[in-house]
Protein backbone atom coordinates (compact mmCIF):
# COMPACT_ATOMS: atom_id res chain seq x y z
CA UNK A 1 0.00 0.00 0.00
CA UNK A 2 1.53 3.38 -1.16
CA UNK A 3 1.32 6.63 1.59
CA UNK A 4 -0.74 9.52 1.20
CA UNK A 5 -3.89 7.69 -0.16
CA UNK A 6 -7.07 8.57 0.65
CA UNK A 7 -10.22 6.54 1.68
CA UNK A 8 -13.30 6.43 2.33
CA UNK A 9 -15.37 3.96 4.47
CA UNK A 10 -18.68 2.42 3.80
CA UNK A 11 -20.87 1.13 6.46
CA UNK A 12 -19.21 -2.62 5.73
CA UNK A 13 -15.66 -1.62 6.26
CA UNK A 14 -16.52 -0.10 9.45
CA UNK A 15 -18.25 -3.72 10.76
CA UNK A 16 -15.36 -5.52 9.22
CA UNK A 17 -13.25 -3.00 11.76
CA UNK A 18 -14.86 -3.64 14.66
CA UNK A 19 -15.46 -7.57 13.52
CA UNK A 20 -11.92 -7.74 14.55
CA UNK A 21 -10.53 -10.83 14.06
CA UNK A 22 -9.98 -12.50 10.37
CA UNK A 23 -13.03 -10.22 9.10
CA UNK A 24 -10.98 -7.20 10.90
CA UNK A 25 -7.77 -7.62 9.03
CA UNK A 26 -9.35 -7.19 5.58
CA UNK A 27 -10.04 -3.51 6.12
CA UNK A 28 -6.64 -3.15 8.95
CA UNK A 29 -4.33 -1.95 6.35
CA UNK A 30 -6.49 0.97 5.46
CA UNK A 31 -7.79 1.75 8.90
CA UNK A 32 -4.47 1.75 10.02
CA UNK A 33 -3.11 4.14 7.22
CA UNK A 34 -5.82 6.72 8.33
CA UNK A 35 -5.15 6.19 12.45
CA UNK A 36 -1.46 6.85 12.11
CA UNK A 37 -1.36 9.91 9.79
CA UNK A 38 -0.19 8.52 7.01
CA UNK A 39 -3.38 8.37 5.36
CA UNK A 40 -6.09 10.48 5.22
CA UNK A 41 -9.81 9.24 5.92
CA UNK A 42 -13.67 10.12 5.26
CA UNK A 43 -17.08 8.89 7.09
CA UNK A 44 -19.95 10.34 5.22
CA UNK A 45 -22.28 11.26 8.17
CA UNK A 46 -24.63 9.10 6.54
CA UNK A 47 -22.84 6.29 6.96
CA UNK A 48 -22.72 6.94 10.45
CA UNK A 49 -25.95 7.37 10.74
CA UNK A 50 -26.13 4.11 9.01
CA UNK A 51 -23.88 1.97 10.85
CA UNK A 52 -25.38 3.29 14.29
CA UNK A 53 -29.10 1.79 13.25
CA UNK A 54 -27.36 -1.56 12.13
CA UNK A 55 -25.34 -1.87 14.87
CA UNK A 56 -28.02 -0.81 17.07
CA UNK A 57 -30.23 -3.31 16.05
CA UNK A 58 -27.88 -6.13 16.52
CA UNK A 59 -26.10 -4.79 19.40
CA UNK A 60 -27.95 -2.67 21.48
CA UNK A 61 -28.40 1.56 21.54
CA UNK A 62 -25.19 1.21 24.07
CA UNK A 63 -22.23 -0.58 21.51
CA UNK A 64 -24.06 1.68 18.95
CA UNK A 65 -23.52 4.72 21.05
CA UNK A 66 -19.80 3.49 21.84
CA UNK A 67 -18.63 2.42 18.20
CA UNK A 68 -19.88 5.87 17.07
CA UNK A 69 -18.04 7.78 19.69
CA UNK A 70 -14.92 6.12 18.80
CA UNK A 71 -15.18 6.67 15.15
CA UNK A 72 -15.87 10.38 15.63
CA UNK A 73 -12.93 11.00 18.21
CA UNK A 74 -10.51 9.37 15.52
CA UNK A 75 -8.82 10.95 12.52
CA UNK A 76 -11.46 10.46 10.59
CA UNK A 77 -13.07 13.37 8.65
CA UNK A 78 -16.79 13.31 9.24
CA UNK A 79 -17.69 14.97 6.01
CA UNK A 80 -21.69 15.89 6.45
CA UNK A 81 -23.86 16.21 3.21
CA UNK A 82 -23.66 19.60 1.19
CA UNK A 83 -25.38 20.49 -2.00
CA UNK A 84 -22.74 19.23 -3.93
CA UNK A 85 -22.54 15.52 -2.39
CA UNK A 86 -26.66 15.53 -1.98
CA UNK A 87 -26.69 16.36 -5.88
CA UNK A 88 -24.19 13.51 -6.72
CA UNK A 89 -25.80 11.35 -4.19
CA UNK A 90 -29.09 11.86 -5.98
CA UNK A 91 -28.05 11.54 -9.07
CA UNK A 92 -26.23 7.91 -8.56
CA UNK A 93 -29.42 6.68 -6.48
CA UNK A 94 -30.73 8.04 -9.97
CA UNK A 95 -28.99 5.87 -12.49
CA UNK A 96 -28.29 3.12 -10.24
CA UNK A 97 -31.87 2.65 -8.55
CA UNK A 98 -32.31 -0.29 -6.49
CA UNK A 99 -28.90 -2.08 -7.00
CA UNK A 100 -27.53 0.99 -4.22
CA UNK A 101 -28.98 2.25 -1.25
CA UNK A 102 -29.51 5.80 -0.62
CA UNK A 103 -26.63 6.01 1.99
CA UNK A 104 -24.09 4.17 -0.62
CA UNK A 105 -24.91 6.99 -2.71
CA UNK A 106 -24.01 9.28 -0.23
CA UNK A 107 -20.86 7.27 0.34
CA UNK A 108 -19.94 6.91 -3.03
CA UNK A 109 -20.46 11.02 -3.86
CA UNK A 110 -18.38 11.56 -0.40
CA UNK A 111 -15.72 9.44 -1.85
CA UNK A 112 -15.94 11.74 -5.23
CA UNK A 113 -15.83 15.20 -3.98
CA UNK A 114 -12.76 14.14 -1.38
CA UNK A 115 -11.22 12.82 -4.20
CA UNK A 116 -10.66 9.20 -2.18
CA UNK A 117 -11.19 5.44 -2.87
CA UNK A 118 -14.02 4.00 -1.38
CA UNK A 119 -13.84 1.10 0.71
CA UNK A 120 -16.72 -1.00 0.63
CA UNK A 121 -18.00 -4.93 0.58
CA UNK A 122 -20.77 -4.33 -1.58
CA UNK A 123 -19.59 -5.49 -4.98
CA UNK A 124 -22.52 -3.57 -6.83
CA UNK A 125 -21.28 -0.36 -5.54
CA UNK A 126 -17.91 -1.13 -6.04
CA UNK A 127 -18.85 -1.95 -9.91
CA UNK A 128 -19.87 1.85 -10.21
CA UNK A 129 -17.79 4.03 -12.78
CA UNK A 130 -17.90 7.21 -11.09
CA UNK A 131 -15.72 6.57 -8.20
CA UNK A 132 -12.83 4.13 -7.44
CA UNK A 133 -13.30 1.91 -4.97
CA UNK A 134 -11.34 -0.99 -3.35
CA UNK A 135 -13.76 -4.05 -2.51
CA UNK A 136 -13.32 -6.29 0.65
CA UNK A 137 -15.60 -9.50 1.02
CA UNK A 138 -17.82 -9.41 3.96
Amino acid sequence: MTRNHNYTMDTGALFLYFAGGSQGEKVKPYFSEVLSGKAKGVISEVTLAESFYKICQLMGIEIASLRDKIIRRSRFRILPPDETISTFAGQLKCKYGDRISLADAFAAASAQTTKSKLITTDEKLARINEIESISLEF
